[in-house]
């Protein structure tokens, strides 16, 4: 693989094709290395200095840039890989790992070949759009991370352009977020509810913020553009999901991508004496900011600007909308329009025409017949029809995309089902190695063609040291290794027989758990879904975890039992291994719920999710109420059944998905996603419902009655530094004011 052909490594924070900004760039890399018959490597190295372990751990993965042998040079993600450390510390950090030919994205590291785009006239342009045209004075600006050196280039131009204007840009009126949708959202919240500010125009550092800013304005029903003004950067083109479309600064992502490949190919053969290369933005002007569409204000319309497919579509769709309206008549009161409307629409799904595309043509039909030369019945049609035309167009889309999500997210659910399953049996295989090997079970449906799992020797990560290839499956097909020749040095990367024949785009991860590191997984990047990385990067990890603990386990019950024969004194010790053994077990013997270890070990994973995707969750911690006062007047058999009573009923109130367990005694806690205040609300209703049904059937002389403590992590800024044994902490605080407020009441009812 690597003797014929250049290999170039890219350093990447992480896998996300969710993620338009690194989705756009890979794409343009991508196309170049296809291009020009080059492999591509992908590193997996988290931002670095990041204080979350999940992250820190796989700066170990820079450990493999020192491998000339393989690699030819280096593409670096830097604006994201750098966002907590600085730059500084960032390029202190390249020096020290590599000597390589790099090339740096979005960050100009001194010295350093650099593909950047020049922000500045764009976004002042777009900052005094605001300003000039619509005479927005009182502005609001949602910033990056304070050490991200874009955002820190961006805020400076907001600050000048302003400071020009004579506008000031006050603590009150600035936010600093993570360039996450969330973030936008704290940052709104932030503005109306802590510095009690109603501004005229919401900025935004990214389009993500700009998609939170604009989910809670709408959540408090406050007209975008009408009320807030509200602009974006980096047109992510997302803008489909909305009912118009956004304002924002649009980056040649793709060009920048693939001219940052195109630089790393001429550095290696000397070829390129331009250091920094520069690519400019432009500002997209759209609905947001109170315009129209920059297409129809710089050409008079959007359908001489479309040299795309669509162009056709609206040329020849405008003509049939016209001919519809002409023939409008007394004893037709307009049903043809609406029918030729109705076909259009279809038309447009078929055509994949884009939302935000539709939104901008109605308002163009809408301005057309408001200022053209119409008879007045045909102006007055379609200024009266024109809401109901959104709302049919609205409509059918809503429901394509719905069907589309649920076709996609039933696919992804195979897949994850499949994950979750990779070494799941260990009766039927207690080797280590076939419970990897069990991969394999995905690599159909994930379109992997090549996949490699590599184990540091004694699991533990030596730069010098050796690796043990486990598992490989090479150019769709699974390879066979005798033990003796699956080691090999581990800075190789690669054992030297794996290397695929044909052009490779593969994905390393670091497999590991809690600090420690056990090995490295590479999968072809061409999978239909890149998230399912990092799930698989954490089954696998998994799967080692407890194969280690098994096989330390096993090896002690070995070793008792060896000695048990000789002295008897060891029966203690024994019993000690035993208790490990049961203690490995997830479930709680009495409910059949998780017991702690269980939903520990679930609820990490699950909690990891949610906060990398954005994805809401609460946590319950619940105590069946008066255990003591059961167990003491009518005996603990009672006590058990009043438990098992109160896992039936949290079995009923919530879903097969979410994580429920006993915790020990008479506390439960269950973690549940994808919800909200809302759904809390439901879910303490429907565990009311239940605990009225039991104590409805008289089965027992007691009363059942629970005291419910949550953790809402939308109403919490700080989800990404906690930990599960902190989230549990502050639901059972919340938990205990309840207990407390009934002990109150209680009181006073007795008195």
């Amino acid at each position: 693989m690597m003797k014929n052909r250049l290999t170039f490594g890219i350093i990447l924070d992480w896998p996300d094709n969710h993620s338009m900004y690194h989705g756009t760039l890979l794409k343009g890399i991508h196309s170049f290395a296809a291009k020009f018959d080059i492999n591509l490597i992908t590193f997996v190295v988290g931002r670095l200095d990041s204080p979350y372990i999940w992250e820190k751990n796989r700066e170990l993965l820079y450990d493999f840039m020192d491998n000339n042998r393989l690699f030819a040079g280096f593409i670096l993600f830097s604006s994201t890989l750098s966002n907590l450390s600085g730059t500084a510390r960032f390029l202190e950090k390249i020096r020290q790992v590599t000597s390589l030919p790099i090339v740096s994205m979005a960050v100009d590291l001194p010295e350093i070949p650099s593909v950047l785009i020049d922000n500045k006239p764009g976004f002042e342009e777009l900052v005094e759009h605001m300003i000039l045209k619509h005479g927005y004075k009182d502005i609001a600006y949602i910033s990056g991370p304070p050490k991200n050196e874009e955002a820190a280039e961006r805020l400076e131009i907001v600050r000048h352009t302003l400071s020009k204007h004579g506008i000031p840009l006050p603590d009150s009126h600035l936010y600093f977020g993570s360039f996450t949708i969330e973030s936008g959202a704290i940052a709104l919240k932030w503005f109306l509810d802590e510095s009690r500010i109603m501004p005229e125009a919401v900025l935004c550092a990214n389009d993500y913020m700009a998609i939170g800013a604009w989910d809670e304005l709408w959540k408090r029903k406050i007209s975008i553009p009408e009320k807030v003004a509200l602009t974006g950067f980096d047109d992510l083109k997302m803008s489909e999901i909305f009912d118009f479309p956004f304002t924002t600064i649009e980056q040649p992502l793709f060009s920048q991508g693939y001219c940052a490949a195109e630089k790393l190919f001429r550095l290696i053969n000397g070829e390129d004496d331009e250091r920094v290369m520069v690519l400019r933005s432009e500002v997209v002007y759209r609905y947001s900011c109170g315009c129209l569409s920059n297409r129809i204000k710089s050409s008079g319309s959007i359908l001489s600007s479309y040299s795309e497919p669509n162009g056709d579509f609206f040329v020849e769709n405008r003509r049939k909308f016209r001919e519809a309206v002409s023939l409008l008549s007394k004893d037709n009161e307009g049903d043809n329009v609406l029918q030729c409307w109705n076909s259009i629409i279809l038309s447009a799904i078929k055509r994949n025409v884009r939302q935000s595309e539709m939104v901008t043509f109605i308002l163009e039909l809408q301005q057309e017949y408001h200022g053209g030369d119409y008879p007045e019945k045909e102006k007055q049609y379609v200024e009266a029809h024109i809401g109901e035309m959104q709302a049919m167009m609205t409509e059918f889309f809503v429901q394509t995309d719905f069907l589309n999500r649920v076709m996609r997210e039933s696919a992804s659910q195979h897949i994850i089902h499949r994950i979750e399953n990779i070494g799941s049996n260990i009766e039927a295989m207690p080797l280590l190695k076939d419970q990897l090997a069990s991969i394999k079970e995905i690599i159909p449906a994930a379109n992997i063609s090549n996949c490699h799992i590599c184990l540091f020797d004694n699991l533990t990560y030596q730069r010098d040291g050796l690796s043990k290839l486990f598992f490989c499956y090479q150019d769709g097909e699974e390879k066979e290794f005798e033990d003796s020749e699956a080691l090999y040095p581990t800075k190789e990367l690669f054992h030297p027989r794996c290397h695929p024949q044909n052009r490779c785009e593969m994905l390393i991860e670091l497999l590991f758990d809690k600090g420690v590191s056990y090995g490295i997984v590479a999968l072809e990047i061409n999978a239909k879904d890149l998230n399912i990385f990092e799930m698989v990067r954490t089954r696998l990890s998994a799967v080692i975890r407890s194969s280690i603990t098994r096989q330390r386990l096993v090896k002690l019950n070995r070793k008792l039992q060896d000695e048990i024969a000789i002295r008897h004194r060891t029966e203690q010790q024994l019993q000690q291994a035993l208790q490990t053994l049961q203690e490995l077990s997830l479930s709680d013997e009495l409910t059949g719920l998780y017991n702690r270890r269980g939903f520990i070990t679930l609820s990490e994973q699950q909690l990891g999710y949610c906060l990398r995707e954005d994805v809401p969750f609460i946590v319950f911690y619940i105590d069946l109420d008066g255990l003591k006062k059961i167990n003491d007047q009518y005996g603990h058999n009672e006590g058990d059944n009043a438990l098992k009573a109160t896992a039936e009923i949290l079995k009923k109130s919530f879903r097969e998905t979410d994580i429920i367990a006993r915790l020990g005694g008479d506390e439960f806690t269950i973690f549940t996603s994808k919800t909200d205040s809302e759904t809390a609300d439901i879910l303490k209703t429907r565990i009311l419902k239940y605990i009225d049904e039991t104590n409805q059937k008289k089965d027992h002389p007691y009363t059942i009655s629970m005291s419910i403590g949550i953790y809402l992590s939308s109403f919490n800024t700080n989800n990404s530094v906690m930990d599960i044994d902190q989230i549990l902490k502050l639901a059972d605080y919340e938990l205990y004011k309840i207990k407390r407020r009934k002990k109150k009441a209680s009181k006073g009812t007795i008195q």
